[in-house]
């Protein structure tokens, strides 16, 4: 396959997966429950300049979530001059999935591969529910699938001290997530 087909083929994915994404994107976003509650600290959470300390409440114990995820869609609202600011960062991370598998196929085996994990991850009904609603475990596909490429990276690297710190790092934000 010629290169510059490779990147046409995978810009046309890219748009695909934007727009299974991003299509009405506002009258199939939900603004009850749990995700009116993350919107609300996120918006607060800008408004005064101020993080939280943590997450939101479980449902399976007392416990919280770590606040990560709130870091996320607050500096959303910063970044993307929109009330639907938070829903749209999640719909973002869903298509910057898309990427990071294009990444790990190359990695793993060829461009063709990257391709069609690229692909895959596009049209992937998961992924393309969890993009518009607010939840804690949207994150996770973005958040697992860069921990994968950057263990791979790990894996086929001899220099990888600050590549294993980020992945690290990368871990422990995913597990405090969700």
């Amino acid at each position: 396959m010629r290169p510059n087909f490779r990147k046409v083929l995978f810009v046309v994915i890219l748009i695909f997966a934007f727009i299974l994404r991003f299509w009405h994107y506002d009258l199939r976003y939900g603004i009850g429950y749990d995700g009116s509650r993350d919107a609300i600290v996120s918006f607060e959470s800008a408004r005064q300049l101020q993080l939280p300390l943590t997450g939101s409440f479980s449902s399976i114990g007392p416990i919280t979530f770590g606040p990560w995820y709130y870091y996320y869609i607050t500096l959303a609202n910063f970044v993307i001059p929109s009330i639907w600011a938070p829903w749209m960062a999640i719909g973002l991370a869903s298509l910057a999935m898309v990427l990071v598998m294009y990444k790990i196929g190359v990695l793993l085996l060829s461009p063709a591969f990257g391709l069609l994990l690229a692909f895959i991850a596009a049209i992937s009904p998961a992924q393309i529910s969890a993009s518009t609603p607010l939840q804690q475990h949207a994150l996770i596909g973005l958040l697992s699938s860069l921990i994968l490429y950057l263990f791979i990276k790990v894996s086929s690297s001899h220099e990888s001290g600050k590549i294993s710190a980020l992945w690290g790092f990368l871990s422990g934000v995913a597990i405090n997530t969700h």
